[in-house]
């Protein structure tokens, strides 16, 4: 196969043209593969891009799958743009809507399937190899910035770049789409772009509102003596100096002394803990159980010193335009 793809690429022409580009992601994907096991997970990969490229985008110049997504080109001209974007953003919702029913007729997904999936959408101009009329493949900014607006297309649903234009959305679900102005990694990382979103189901994440270089890692550190933990109850509460980003942008630590090499701590992190915001400030809690675990397993004395450290990114203090919802 590889060798027929070489003989392929050696004979391909470039070129270019204006696309449509949609890449469509599964939400929650990496818990269902863990859940059901990689057989019956490519199974259902297998059904998912088939589905969609059979019963749904038809008409999809160009399609790759790409791990839990699929990729998908839209070709169109001045005169076909109205169109073909009228298909591709009514064909979206419809998939939104029907995807959690999508594969009940298939005998042998006889198992939960992903409840969600979530759509990005750009367009512009595209390079593609191709050989008698057969396209081997696409590459451009506008398919990298599809892909990458899929990431904010989160719990479910769609997101737009804003030079989409809102024009060349079906009048009837203009309504449907809120405006916000965000960073995006690779793309825009100093100054926010305009996206469409779809508002009553997509929850752009906090983060997105922050410039991505300004996202510094910092870190806040409380010591205490074994013996102090023995007394504790509860959780353990840490205040952060500062306001997060968000929960997503916090880590937290627990380092204790080497009893084979004391010069060396050792470390765990927590896979779980709480975060809130109230009028005591921003806190974040960790189950004592883990701590005290440890410290019983590694047999440590009460007056050893351990740490909890909470790595965090802090809002900027400058100012940046946020959400201009409509």
């Amino acid at each position: 196969m590889v060798a027929q793809l070489c003989d392929k690429l050696a004979k391909a022409k470039p070129g270019s043209e204006s696309v449509i580009a949609v890449f469509c992601d599964i939400r929650s994907f990496s818990d269902f593969s863990t859940r059901v096991g990689s057989w019956n997970t490519a199974t259902f990969l297998k059904y998912f891009y088939l589905t969609l490229l059979r019963d749904y985008f038809k008409r999809a110049a160009f399609a790759k799958p790409n791990g839990d997504g699929l990729l998908m080109i839209f070709q169109h001209d001045e005169e076909t743009l109205e169109q073909v974007s009228a298909e591709v953003v009514m064909t979206c919702f419809k998939a939104l809507d029907d995807f959690p029913k999508m594969f009940k007729g298939i005998h042998l997904i006889n198992y939960a399937t992903p409840q969600a999936i979530g759509f990005g959408i750009a367009r512009g101009p595209a390079s593609f190899l191709s050989i008698g009329g057969e396209k081997l493949d696409y590459s451009g900014d506008v398919l990298n910035l599809a892909a990458r607006l899929t990431e904010y297309a989160r719990p479910q649903g769609i997101v737009i770049d804003g030079n989409y234009q809102i024009e060349v959305v079906p009048k009837r679900l203009r309504k449907r789409f809120s405006t916000a102005k965000v960073y995006i990694r690779g793309i825009a990382e100093d100054t926010p772009i305009k996206v469409l979103y779809h508002k009553t189901v997509v929850s752009i994440p906090p983060e997105a509102f922050y410039p991505i270089r300004e996202r510094q890692w910092r870190l806040h550190e409380i010591k205490f003596e074994v013996g102090e933990l023995a007394k504790m109850v509860g959780g353990l509460v840490i205040k952060l100096p500062d306001p997060p980003i968000s929960k997503d942008h916090i880590r937290v630590e627990f380092r204790f002394p080497n009893p084979v090499l004391p010069e060396r701590s050792l470390g765990n992190e927590f896979d779980t803990f709480e975060y809130i915001h109230d009028g005591e400030g921003h806190q974040v809690t960790v189950d004592l159980t883990l701590l005290k675990r440890i410290v019983e397993h590694y047999k440590l004395s009460e007056k050893e010193t351990v740490r909890i450290l909470a790595h965090f990114v802090a809002k900027p203090t400058k100012i940046h335009t946020r959400r201009q919802g409509k």
